[in-house]
């Protein structure tokens, strides 16, 4: 049961939306000074209810750092270790922003205005775009749950599509050649599967199977199981770390404790490649998997499913590699 309370104080007619549950009075001033307006919002707020819609009216008032432990704690059940870090590392600027703001009051304006700061500030279009993600998946939580009425839409920058840079066969051999024992053993298994880095620091020995030479990838950032074939060079490999591996080691490869993931790829490998003199990080080996095998002539579908990709979409980076493709495609007009 909700009803209209109109009140007469010294600076005129007041009008309040009150809410009876459990025979208790639950009361909130609205913005107006007529009666007109009361009702509207009193079929509003009816309406919405009847229709099991969100409206913030009667909800409390809930500031973005009183919100965020509920949020956090489905982000860390949803997501794997490193997109939960990003999470966080994105929260900081959002709480700088709107720390004690009801969410309520975190408007498309004050969005926009954000944005336009981070960017006069010399951030890269990406980064912003990453913490108005974040944010969106925050409010869109609140609005599931009624904190508030509408969600504020984000804008977000576009970004040019930049083609992906990979190794020469030669320099992969140039690094395999002259890394330490153990760079050279993860090039190995990056190089030639694909993965993550995420993926490759939560692989466990279970995860590979020698004798039907397939290594199974159990969560991914698509949360999609995949299996990835163990290839010639992979499978001549793969058998010497295991006999080279310590009693009870649990992952492909561990940190100092016996039975934790090793974490420090990236900058152990931006080491090897300072010293190397070539230029690229770790995430440039997934890139050489797919140039590879988009050169190779590999289909650019059967590469979305080894890389893991949730869309073949996004695999199309690497599609103006089939140039020979193109040449026949055109040949055809004579």
């Amino acid at each position: 049961m909700a009803y209209i309370k109109k009140r007469k104080t010294k600076k005129g007619l007041t009008f309040q939306l009150v809410e009876v549950v459990n025979g208790r009075e639950k009361a909130v001033k609205l913005p107006v000074n007529n009666v007109r307006g009361a009702t509207a919002y009193l079929h509003k707020y009816l309406g919405d209810k009847a229709d099991n819609r969100p409206n913030s009216l009667m909800a409390e008032q809930v500031k973005l750092k009183d919100f965020l432990p509920k949020y956090l704690e489905l982000s860390k059940a949803n997501k794997n270790a490193l997109t939960f870090s990003r999470d966080l590392s994105n929260l900081k600027p959002l709480l700088k922003e709107w720390e004690a703001v009801n969410l309520s009051k975190i408007t498309h304006l004050s969005i926009q205005e954000a944005q336009t700061k981070w960017i006069n500030e010399g951030l890269a279009k990406k980064t912003v775009n990453n913490r108005s993600i974040c944010l969106s998946a925050i409010l869109r939580m609140a609005y599931k749950q009624g904190l508030i009425a509408n969600m504020p839409e984000i804008p977000k920058f576009k970004i040019d599509k930049k083609p992906p840079f990979w190794f020469s066969d030669d320099q992969i051999k140039t690094i395999i050649d002259n890394a330490k024992p153990f760079v050279r053993d993860f090039v190995i298994v990056l190089v030639n599967t694909g993965m993550r880095l995420g993926e490759l620091q939560r692989l466990r020995w279970t995860d590979i199977d020698l004798k039907n030479r397939r290594i199974m990838i159990k969560i991914s950032k698509s949360h999609k199981f995949r299996v990835i074939p163990i290839n010639e060079t992979l499978g001549r490999h793969l058998p010497q770390l295991c006999k080279e591996k310590a009693k009870n080691q649990v992952y492909l490869f561990e940190g100092i404790e016996r039975g934790t993931q090793f974490s420090s790829y990236y900058h152990v490998f931006k080491r090897e490649l300072a010293k190397l003199g070539i230029a690229g990080h770790v995430h440039t080996l997934r890139h050489t998997f797919a140039s590879r095998l988009v050169q190779r002539g590999v289909n650019i579908y059967d590469v979305s499913k080894l890389l893991g990709h949730a869309s073949v979409q996004t695999t199309q980076i690497y599609a103006h590699l089939r140039n020979d493709d193109l040449q026949k495609a055109v040949n055809v007009l004579g």
